[in-house]
């Protein structure tokens, strides 16, 4: 059962965003902030993630007297995918519920972020097949920011 919920996450994983030398996958928006952050709510509704919190730093920052460009963090999950991860080492629970960052950049593009399922795996030493669940993110970000 979950190898077959694990393949199928990993059938929705998105080859186009590579890892960064921070372990973060990151792809550039088409679609300017206040889209790109409602394009991706409704792809990950659509595919059954669960939205656990969303963190606007920007606001943040503003009630704190400082300035930040638009940032929104989407901490997303799946109990069903990701509980079986913390079932093996409940340390992966330090990265579940996985996170969306999406913010502007100074040069005014819009970019979405996440941590690569190699990183986490990795850090995590997880068995081969079980960072799958992991790279689903991927395909659900390149659904939501295709024009």
């Amino acid at each position: 059962m979950i190898k077959i919920a694990a393949a199928a996450l990993f059938a929705c994983a998105s080859a186009s965003a590579l890892a960064d030398d921070r372990g973060m996958n990151v792809v550039a928006s088409p679609f300017d902030m206040d889209h790109t952050v409602l394009r991706v709510e409704s792809a990950l509704r659509e595919k059954g993630v669960k939205i656990f919190a969303i963190v606007d730093h920007a606001e943040e920052a503003r009630a704190a007297g400082m300035d930040l460009p638009p940032t929104k963090l989407l901490i997303v999950g799946n109990p069903k995918a990701g509980t079986p991860l913390m079932q093996r080492d409940q340390a992966v629970g330090i990265d579940l519920p996985l996170k969306l960052l999406i913010w502007r950049t100074p040069s005014g593009e819009v970019d979405v972020g996440w941590n690569s399922p190699e990183y986490l795996a990795k850090r995590h030493a997880l068995p081969d097949g079980f960072e799958r669940p992991l790279g689903a993110l991927g395909g659900i970000v390149s659904q939501a920011l295709r024009p």
